[in-house]
C-alpha cells in the first residue's frame, strides 16, 4: 500500500472520530441522488455537479464546494437552486485526480444540512485506489449527510441538550464508519500484496 493511501486511511479514521464527538445527526431533508454518483470514475470532468433531495430546499445559505487534490475549489460559477436540486458549474478541463464535493443546503423547515461525496477524473490504478478509499469514507458517513447543525434561533442550553442526546448514536455511527474505512484499506493492502506476489512468481519462472 502506498504512503499516500495510508495517509488517507489514517485521516479518514481521525475525521470520523471527530465527527462522532461533535456533530449532531438527525436529518430534516433526505438526499436522493448526486451527480456524479459517489465513487464514479469519469474519463473527463463533468460540466457540473448536483445534489437532489426529497423536498424543495431554499436558496439562502446553500453552497457547493468542489476540491481538487491541492485543496483548490474548482467551482466556476454561482450555485443554482431548482426545486429540490442544487447544482454548481465546474471549471473546464479538470486534471486527473479525486475530487471532493462538500455541499450545504437549508431545508424548507429552516435547518441547514451538509454532506460530502467524491468522484474521480482520469484513469490508472493510483487514482482508482485513492477513489475507492475516499468513496468508502463518504458512503460510511452517509448517516451524517443530513446532519442537523446547531440552530442560531435556539438557546445554548437547547443546542447542548440536543448534542448530548445524540452523542451515543454518533459514537456508534462513527465507530462503524471507521471500521468500514479500515476494512476497505485492508482489502486494498491484500489485493496489492497478492498482485506483488504473483508478479514475483512470474519473474522467478
Amino acid at each position: 500500500m502506498t504512503t499516500r493511501l495510508l495517509r488517507i486511511l489514517a485521516l479518514a479514521i481521525a475525521l470520523f472520530g471527530m465527527n462522532a464527538a461533535v456533530s449532531p445527526a438527525f436529518a430534516h431533508d433526505e438526499l436522493q441522488t448526486t451527480s456524479p454518483a459517489n465513487g464514479d470514475l469519469l474519463e473527463i470532468g463533468p460540466a457540473n455537479v448536483s445534489v437532489t433531495f426529497g423536498e424543495e430546499v431554499i436558496e439562502l445559505g446553500t453552497t457547493i464546494v468542489v476540491l481538487n487534490h491541492d485543496g483548490s475549489d474548482v467551482v466556476a460559477g454561482p450555485v443554482t437552486v431548482s426545486g429540490a436540486t442544487v447544482s454548481a458549474p465546474l471549471a473546464a478541463d479538470l486534471t486527473p485526480g479525486v475530487y471532493t464535493v462538500e455541499w450545504r443546503v437549508v431545508s424548507k423547515d429552516g435547518h441547514p444540512v451538509t454532506g460530502t461525496f467524491v468522484f474521480g477524473v482520469g484513469s490508472g490504478q493510483a487514482i482508482a485506489d485513492e477513489l475507492e478509499i475516499a468513496a468508502a469514507v463518504a458512503e460510511a458517513a452517509e448517516a451524517g449527510a443530513g446532519a442537523e447543525l446547531p440552530s442560531p434561533g435556539r438557546t445554548d442550553t437547547a443546542n447542548t441538550a440536543t448534542r448530548q442526546a445524540q452523542s451515543p448514536f454518533l459514537l456508534i455511527v462513527g465507530g462503524l464508519a471507521a471500521a468500514g474505512v479500515l476494512a476497505a484499506g485492508l482489502l486494498l493492502v491484500r489485493r496489492r500484496g497478492d498482485a506483488e506476489r504473483n508478479n514475483l512468481r512470474r519473474r522467478g519462472q
